[in-house]
């Protein structure tokens, strides 16, 4: 978390102060110093709050104070803001999250609903697409925030809401009706047709609308850039003596090498392949690997899916900081494709989202499997080199 960094020993406290409050209950009891632990933890942040420098540790220690009972002003607290609504600091996107769900859980203690308002908002709009905010102990916070709010803010009983989607070339309008038994319940709608769209809401009441759009592009050379993660990926022909899947049309090894680039090894950590097109992963070989006597990998899951790139995904328990390690598995041509489209590898934390790599890998020149850009009954070499 925020330990790390400048007033390290005021977060540490913080965070302890909040455990020791929330056991206080169970543990009071059984541990006689227990109230004057808390006591002594909580003059501490009392001397150090109006002093401090960071956003994220004002937005904890807010908390911690709050929770204690020891906070009812907040005007440290918002003079420390970002707009009033996020508590930031500079390249520091999943801490800020979480000192700002900090902020709010600090604010909702202090029962200062309108500031709460714009900070809901805000810390809404920042979840990645299928609703994590980047790290384990972000998402953690956001949703224990999120759900104080919802448990303090009156429940507004009046929603009512109609909403009608016009999407491309549908005659008759998506409609729905929102009110306080259904308004938690996600609804969703799909168009593949790049066009305009039209929605329009009546009533009372609000709800969130969240647009994903999905498309291709041709990555920038100086876009492809790797954070905490060192990685190569390249595909060679297999072994004369190699075993070939049933119906397989051809086969080849893939190699993936990595290594982090931290002061200590990677935790839990994922390797996310994508296909190349009409080619699927041998079975057998990520068995062998997550079951052999080295177990390289904790374990694996593919999606063979022969309409679109077929995936897999590995999990590693670590990755070594010292030394590169090297995993490799063959796979199998399935079905003729006039272009052999590339395939990616993206390494990245599972509790930390911005470390990640990715790198583009196709059949070279020497399998064999040259791309081939084809018209008809014509086709030509693509003979340049993605990177």
């Amino acid at each position: 978390g925020g330990t790390k960094g400048a007033e390290p020993e005021v977060s540490l406290t913080a965070f302890i102060l909040v455990a020791l409050l929330e056991s206080r209950s169970v543990c009071n009891e059984h541990i006689n110093i227990l109230d004057s632990s808390i006591n002594k933890a909580t003059d501490y942040l009392l001397k150090k709050y109006e002093k401090l420098q960071r956003p994220y540790t004002t937005a904890l220690t807010a908390y911690a104070l709050a929770a204690a009972e020891r906070l009812n002003d907040d005007r440290v607290l918002m003079a420390a803001s970002t707009g009033r609504d996020r508590w930031e600091e500079h390249n520091a996107r999943t801490h800020n999250i979480e000192g700002t769900s900090y902020a709010l859980l600090a604010l909702l203690k202090m029962k200062k609903f309108a500031e709460a308002g714009p900070v809901v908002k805000w810390l809404i709009d920042q979840k990645y697409y299928g609703g994590t905010y980047g790290q384990t102990q972000a998402t953690v916070m956001v949703f224990q925030a999120l759900a104080e709010y919802e448990i303090q803010i009156p429940t507004h009983k009046d929603l009512n809401l109609d909403i009608s989607i016009n999407l491309p070339e549908r005659e008759v309008p998506l409609r729905y009706s929102i009110n306080y038994g259904n308004a938690l319940v996600a609804r969703t709608a799909e168009t593949k047709l790049n066009e305009d769209f039209t929605v329009s809401a009546s009533g009372d009441g609000k709800a969130t609308m969240t647009i994903l759009t999905v498309y291709n592009a041709q990555l920038r050379e100086d876009a492809n850039v790797c954070n905490k993660f060192h990685l190569d990926v390249s595909v060679e022909n297999a072994q004369l003596n190699s075993k070939q899947a049933k119906g397989a049309k051809d086969t080849l090894r893939l190699k993936i090498c990595t290594r982090y680039l931290g002061e200590v090894d990677s935790t839990m950590t994922v390797i996310d392949v994508s296909m190349l097109t009409g080619f699927l992963a041998d079975a057998e070989d990520l068995t062998r690997l997550s079951k052999g006597v080295d177990r390289y990998i904790s374990k694996f899951e593919i999606d063979n899916n022969m309409v679109q790139k077929g995936t897999v995904v590995i999990y590693l328990d670590k990755v070594s900081h010292s030394e590169v390690e090297c995993l490799h598995f063959k796979i199998h041509k399935h079905f003729e494709v006039g272009f052999i489209q590339p395939g990616s590898v993206k390494v990245y934390s599972y509790y930390n989202l911005d470390e990640q790599c990715t790198k583009f890998y196709h059949p070279d020149k020497g399998t064999g499997l040259l791309n081939k850009i084809c018209h008809g009954n014509i086709c030509r070499c693509a003979e340049g080199k993605l990177q």
